[in-house]
C-alpha cells in the first residue's frame, strides 16, 4: 500500500527505512521504496511530501519507520488495519415512500454496541439506526425521497479520527429506490349486483401525496370502469386514501379489476 508522509527537511537526498522483526532476533532495518512528491523551491528547508510503499504487516500492528534526510533522521510509525467491508444488506432496494427496515451486517468495522456508534447516509440523508443486533449487525429505517434512483449507502463509524482515517473506515454500497406500487388494503362490500350501481368503499396505499378523484381509475377488462365518486380521506404522510366508487354492470362471477393511481409514478396493483 502506498502512503503519503509530510516531513520537514532539506533538499538533500531522502531515504526511508522500516524496522521489522528479524527471523533470528531483534529488528531488521529495511529500505522502503520512496518517491519524493514535493520539495523546496525557494528555501533550503521546508515541508515536503513523500510517497512510501509499505511492507506487508499484521492488522492491528504498528511498524516503526525512519526518514533519513541528508545528515538528519526522523522516526514515525505506520499503523495497519484491514479495510471494513459489507457482508450482507437485506433488502438492497426500498420504496421512495421510506419507512422500510434494512438489515446490514459488516466485517472489520469499528465495534457497534449502540445505535450511537454508527451513522448511515442514503443520498446524503442521515437515516435512523433502529436496532443493533450484534457486534457489526444493525437495522436502519430508510428515509423518504422524491426520486426513483440508484444511489449509495454510506456507513460511517461514530469515532473521533482524522478525516483520512474516517474515509478509510467508511463502507459504501450501492442502494436503489423504487417507485411504490399502489395496493388495495380493503374493499367493502366485496360483491355487487350484475346491474351495477353498488357503492363500494376502498382503502388503498400509495406514494404519500393527497389524491383527488381524478387521480384514481378502477377498470374491468378493456371497456368497463368504476366511477370514482369521492375521496373521503387522503393522507400525504402515510400514503393512505379511502375512496368510494360506483361499480359498473358486470357479468356474473368473480371479476378482476385493475387499480391505477396517478401519483407521479403511475403505480398500479391488481
Amino acid at each position: 500500500t502506498a502512503v503519503e508522509v509530510v516531513f520537514y527537511g532539506t533538499t538533500a537526498s531522502v531515504l526511508v527505512y522500516a524496522f521489522v522483526p528479524a527471523k533470528s532476533s531483534g529488528l531488521l532495518r529495511t529500505e522502503l521504496t520512496t518517491q519524493r512528491i514535493s520539495t523546496c523551491t525557494s528555501s533550503t528547508a521546508c515541508f515536503q511530501r513523500l510517497k512510501i510503499v509499505t511492507l506487508a504487516f499484521a492488522s492491528g500492528s504498528s511498524m516503526l519507520a525512519e526518514i533519513v534526510n541528508g545528515d538528519t533522521s526522523q522516526n514515525f510509525t505506520i499503523s495497519y488495519s484491514i479495510e471494513p467491508d459489507i457482508l450482507s444488506i437485506r433488502p438492497s432496494t426500498a420504496s421512495i415512500k421510506g419507512g422500510d427496515i434494512v438489515e446490514v451486517a459488516l466485517q472489520n468495522f469499528a465495534v457497534i454496541s449502540t445505535a450511537l456508534d454508527v451513522r448511515v447516509y442514503l443520498s446524503n440523508i442521515l437515516s435512523k439506526v433502529s436496532n443493533v443486533m450484534g457486534y457489526n449487525t444493525f437495522n436502519f429505517i430508510v428515509p423518504m425521497t422524491d426520486l426513483v434512483t440508484s444511489t449509495q449507502l454510506l456507513i460511517v463509524p461514530s469515532i473521533s479520527v482524522s478525516a483520512q482515517e474516517l474515509v478509510d473506515l467508511t463502507v459504501a454500497v450501492p442502494f436503489s429506490y423504487t417507485s411504490p406500487v399502489a395496493k388495495v388494503l380493503s374493499l367493502n362490500p366485496s360483491r355487487g349486483s350484475t346491474e351495477g350501481g353498488t357503492v363500494v368503499r376502498m382503502t388503498i396505499s400509495h406514494y404519500p401525496r393527497q389524491l383527488k378523484t381524478t387521480d384514481v381509475t378502477i377498470s374491468f377488462g378493456q371497456s368497463r370502469s368504476a366511477a370514482v365518486l369521492s375521496v373521503l380521506y387522503s393522507d400525504s404522510s402515510s400514503g393512505e386514501t379511502i375512496l368510494e366508487a360506483i361499480m359498473p354492470a358486470l357479468p356474473l362471477g368473480m371479476q378482476q379489476a385493475t387499480l391505477v393511481v396517478y401519483d407521479g409514478y403511475e403505480s398500479s396493483s391488481f
